[in-house]
């Protein structure tokens, strides 16, 4: 049940956000190589920066999040693919453990929309936290 809980919740952020969120990249980064690799099809690189409260992603896991993003794919690529992702703002905590990003996705058909982002840092490298 924690494993369902948990990919329901990575699927209602995919589909509302697309996602975002590594060691020596800024949060500001890892929020846009996302997007774009989102875009691109390289879903194992947006697997990797999700922070996963330190269980283990099983295979299974990882091919059920890969037909998740798969959908988010569609929806940008019905938007023209991605043609830019702007960061606004990138507010790191004091403690230097969470951060907030605000971004902007230009899409190819000219629309624009805002993507919020929270990410944590975890082992020294920026992951993006879901349902927190």
């Amino acid at each position: 049940m924690k494993k369902l809980e948990f990919l329901l919740t990575i699927f209602v952020a995919a589909a509302t956000m697309f996602f975002a969120c590594g060691g020596d990249e800024t949060p500001g980064d890892i929020t846009e190589k996302v997007y774009f690799s989102l875009a691109d099809g390289e879903y194992d690189y947006v697997i990797d920066k999700l922070d996963t409260n330190g269980d283990e992603m099983t295979d299974e896991d990882r091919e059920k999040l890969k037909k998740i993003l798969e959908m988010s794919k569609g929806q940008i690529e019905k938007k023209g693919g991605i043609k830019a992702v702007s960061i606004v703002k990138e507010e790191i905590s004091e403690d230097g453990k969470t951060c907030t990003v605000q971004a902007e996705v230009e899409y190819g058909n000219g629309a624009k929309e805002p993507a919020n982002s929270k990410l944590v840092m975890v082992d020294g490298a920026w992951m993006l936290t879901v349902g927190k």
